[in-house]
């Protein structure tokens, strides 16, 4: 019989999905930081809804499948996964690791249940087949007959427990979530599941490649500026400064001088070219050195008051002013 050929292999194909399975579905149903993730994005959900809809108990886990597609209006790199994903490795980074407890999903995420059932049927069928032709035969049965059923009696009863045991756990793990065991195939709901776990990791990595962009411009432009403050005449907000304040020493200065027409010193820092603010500092300063030779300061005896007068390379000239 070509049943008795291929029993053992077909056996070596489903024993491994059923115990994939089993595993799968109780790691999943007991993942308890999957869980508190799952509450952040109900939360998030719900502030969301808040001015349209009143507060809702749970979703479906289809939903997960949105996140990743909601996109920003502003910046459509920026989606909410990325918003919760950040969130959550601000406020709760314990979850951030929570694809630990699920690591047994991938694996059944390409089981197919009601087709392993079906093989399970058509073995344990074909099985029966051959136990009631080794009655009908009695002492005339094959002896390669008698051998395969006692070689494989006991396979066949610990296929059917792993098969109940793989469909009890995933129908307990998909009704915990909400979900009917009817409806829900392992091959969707723990695909989901991956999906979303890869999608998480994904914002998680993108949220961190930013932050590190984001730092380095900073210290580019941090950097710029002190190269410009750095640089001669400095930067803008420097040149201001200074040049306010040599105006306000100009005007002090020029106030007790002989009446003359003057005009306020006006100064544009950003007409300044390089190297212009060290020629006005020059000028300055040798303009004050030839006043400097022209004039001399003392005190009259009787008062003290301070005079201004020539210096005696003019004698022919009066004391022009008093300070």
């Amino acid at each position: 019989m070509s049943f008795m050929a291929s029993f053992e292999e077909s056996a070596d194909l489903i024993d491994p999905q059923l115990i994939s399975l089993t595993a799968a579905s109780k790691c999943v149903r007991e993942a308890s930081d999957f869980h508190k993730v799952l509450e952040v994005i109900l939360a998030y959900g719900n502030y969301m809804n808040s001015s349209r809809k009143g507060g809702v108990y749970g979703f479906k886990i289809a939903s997960l499948d949105s996140l990743a597609g909601m996109k920003s209006p502003n910046d459509r790199s920026v989606s909410l996964l990325h918003l919760i994903s950040e969130q959550i490795s601000q406020k709760f980074p314990q979850l951030v690791k929570f694809s630990e407890q699920l690591k047994f999903a991938d694996k059944a995420a390409g089981i197919q249940l009601e087709s392993i059932q079906a093989d399970i049927r058509e073995l344990e069928a074909n099985f029966e087949l051959a136990r009631k032709e080794d009655r009908l035969k009695g002492e005339e049965s094959p002896q390669t007959l008698r051998n395969f059923l006692a070689k494989n009696e006991p396979r066949l009863a610990v296929l059917l427990e792993n098969a109940k045991c793989a469909s009890e756990a995933f129908a307990t793990c998909v009704e915990f979530y909400g979900e009917s065991p009817k409806t829900q195939q392992p091959s969707s709901f723990f695909s989901r599941l991956t999906a979303f776990t890869k999608n998480f990791q994904n914002a998680c990595a993108e949220n961190e490649q930013k932050k590190r962009d984001q730092e380095r411009k900073e210290k580019a432009q941090a950097q710029a500026a002190r190269r410009r403050a750095a640089a001669p005449g400095g930067d803008a907000r420097k040149n201001n400064e200074l040049l306010g304040e040599l105006q306000q020493r100009l005007l002090i200065e020029n106030y007790d001088r002989p009446r003359v027409a003057q005009k306020k010193l006006k100064i544009d820092s950003s007409q300044i070219d390089h190297g212009d603010f060290e020629k006005i500092m020059s000028e300055r300063r040798a303009k004050l050195e030839r006043e400097e030779k022209l004039y001399t300061t003392d005190r009259t005896p009787q008062t003290g008051e301070a005079r201004m007068r020539f210096r005696q390379t003019a004698p022919h000239l009066s004391v022009c002013k008093t300070a």
